[in-house]
């Protein structure tokens, strides 16, 4: 079962956002067929030899599996310097100036050849909590300990520990958002995933203002919301006051607030954004918290993103220690937890200078590779609605582009063809039951999501095959 949600003041005839069926032109029958071909590849990849596998049904694809699965069909390889792959969900690694040096080796003593506690080393999870503490609870009455966090192999799987132990409860998710959330939301009968579609009135570019999302939680009795913040796709974020309001939304209405917060490292702030210590900027709602062990709000973040390393697959959930007690227990039957090695050698990666030196740095770096990415695709008439805050992505308008590259997946083909990836912004617009049937006409048609989280050197080979492809169709640089 699932609900969608549509806010009772948009605007029904807004064409600019919803385009309707039976109104393409032929020109664009051909990007049509695309559309119908990823609906029929579902059922399709169950036929073996001309029969379907017995006892197991279609799973969606990611965007990022789909579209990087076309390109290796035009010889992708990740290894091949020719190709820029923008679609890839993940920050360049290595080392960037100003960062502290990174772990080269990692120690196993003997007692980590075992296993791990399901819920992750006593020492990893009080470093976790002494993060959250050091950097966004000071003064508060109330601080985390160990027991408010649960080490998880991943982000994907902490999130699917989280909403196995949900029951019998409608859960919000916004559209556009991670591509991952529809799909894991449909697994379990417990749940009635409920899509919530930002309104035409304040535009997918933002965060869903809080008098809006305590009406949908009030009158739709939802029991937990799922989001991004800062958000993926569209790199918008929530702060302040604004994320303050969200906390107290879940706190009166006991609307469990799951937040991945992947992002909370990529903030690119003008001075009203330092603090007065000279320590970067960051966002989480652990910030608003009043009370960590009734406050339903858990928080879902690790080593991936924010610290650059997503090959540890060493991530973590806080919240009140009920949650994360029942956390614990699910990751006994789904995963088996963390593996102990690498927990042993992200302790030193918590500590409060090293946080400092290496996001200052993170942002220094990612907000050049923004604007470099701006500047430049400006001059072929792409750019964001508004220019993101946080992320290290941008969710990119191509309606001033001519038919048919105004097209998110029609754009994404040509570019293959040039030797560049990005993620259609359809995969964005997604409900449990997969690709909605009528995604060509819908908001995101028109929209794809560049990644620059690639080293310098890669996006400037893909700025020359998204070039090639403009001019291609008569779109010179400047015009």
């Amino acid at each position: 079962m699932e609900l969608s949600v549509k806010l009772t003041d948009e605007a029904e005839d807004d064409d600019a956002v919803f385009r309707k069926p039976g109104t393409a032109s032929l020109k664009r029958r051909a990007t049509l067929l695309r559309y119908e071909e990823i609906h029929e590849s579902r059922e399709k990849e169950l036929v073996q030899h001309g029969e379907k596998l017995v006892g197991f049904k279609p799973l969606r694809k990611t965007g990022v599996i789909y579209v990087t699965e076309q390109a290796a069909k035009k010889g992708f390889s990740p290894s091949d310097p020719s190709w820029a792959n923008f679609g890839q969900g993940a920050p360049e690694t290595g080392d960037i100036p100003g960062a502290p040096s990174r772990p080269k080796l990692v120690d196993i003593p003997p007692e980590f050849e075992e296993y791990a506690p399901v819920s992750g080393t006593t020492e990893l999870r009080m470093a976790i909590a002494n993060y959250y503490n050091e950097w966004f609870r000071q003064g508060q009455a109330t601080l985390y300990t160990a027991d408010n966090v649960c080490v998880v192999p991943g982000g994907r799987a902490g999130l699917t520990r989280i909403m196995s132990c949900i029951e019998n409860a409608m859960v919000g998710y916004f559209l556009p958002d991670y591509t991952a959330y529809s799909e894991a939301l449909g697994l379990f009968q417990s749940i009635v995933p409920v899509p919530i579609p930002q309104s035409s009135k304040f535009g997918m570019e933002n965060q869903m203002p809080a008098n809006y999302l305590d009406e949908l939680v009030s009158r739709m009795d939802l029991g937990a919301i799922l989001m991004s913040n800062p958000c993926n796709p569209t790199g918008a974020v929530l702060r302040g006051r604004d994320l303050a309001a969200y906390v107290e939304i879940a706190r009166r209405w006991s609307c469990s607030m799951v937040m991945d917060e992947f992002y909370s490292h990529y903030l690119y702030l003008d001075a009203d954004g330092r603090k007065d210590n000279g320590d970067p900027p960051m966002v989480s709602a652990a910030e608003f918290v009043q009370d960590v062990n009734s406050d339903p709000v858990l928080l879902v973040n690790g080593l991936t993103k924010g610290w650059r390393l997503p090959g540890w697959r060493l991530c973590w959930v806080v919240g009140p220690k009920k949650h994360i007690d029942l956390i614990s227990a699910a990751g006994s039957y789904l995963d088996g937890g963390a593996n102990a090695p690498f927990q042993h050698a992200a302790l030193p990666l918590l500590q409060h200078d090293y946080v400092r030196r290496d996001v200052l740095s993170l942002q220094t770096h990612f907000r050049a590779k923004r604007d470099y990415m701006l500047g430049e695709l400006k001059k072929f008439r792409i750019h964001p609605r508004k220019i993101p805050e946080a992320t290290f992505y941008l969710w990119l308008d191509l309606s001033e582009l001519p038919d048919p590259i105004n097209d998110g997946l029609e754009f994404c083909h040509e570019l293959l063809e040039e030797n560049a990836i990005v993620i259609n912004g359809i995969w964005f617009d997604l409900s449990p039951r997969g690709l909605r049937r009528h995604a060509a006409y819908g908001p995101c048609a028109n929209f794809i999501r560049l990644s620059y989280g690639p080293p310098m050197e890669e996006l400037k080979v893909g700025v020359e095959a998204i070039a090639r492809v403009c001019q291609k169709h008569g779109v010179e640089a400047g015009g």
